[in-house]
């Protein structure tokens, strides 16, 4: 299988998400048909035994929810995705939630490793301002092209 995140952005992300008590929040910027494997390699540089995961097509954009379900583990990994599974009608709706989402998140001890597609990475941009200029680890993961078999 061919890796889809650096090993350098990975030990970043590993670290980001063990720092502090409070919300650490990583943005992953990748093409959006890499989420499930990019996801699974974050979960195995975390650790699979404090991950939740949390998709947004199925979920919605209540990610606070899925860390208050964790109250048992002391500062759960939340790996968010499902941005590239929806429509695109449905994509500006979600974004504008989770922006506001911004100040219950930070109450809560938790990271949360958020996938972007690279083709909703403007949007994204422009509709989550409070999140993206908050205090974040961007990761960015480039398309491995056609050539490379997965």
């Amino acid at each position: 299988m061919v890796s889809t995140i650096t090993p350098d952005a990975l030990k970043e992300i590993g670290l980001t998400v063990d720092l502090g008590e409070r919300l650490s929040l990583v943005l992953v910027f990748g093409p959006g048909y890499l989420a499930r494997e990019g996801l699974a390699e974050i979960e195995a540089a975390v650790g699979a035994d404090r991950v939740i995961r949390h998709r947004l097509d199925r979920l919605g954009p209540s990610v606070a929810e899925s860390v208050a379900a964790a109250s048992g583990s002391s500062r759960p990994v939340v790996l968010v995705s499902g941005l590239e599974r929806m429509s695109a009608e449905r994509h500006e709706q979600v974004l504008v939630s989770m922006n506001l989402l911004r100040d219950t998140l930070s109450n809560q001890p938790a990271a949360i490793v958020l996938w972007i597609p690279a083709e909703l990475a403007d949007e994204f941009r422009r509709l989550c301002v409070d999140l993206f200029q908050w205090r974040t680890l961007t990761a960015y993961v480039n398309d491995p092209g056609d050539e490379e078999k997965r």
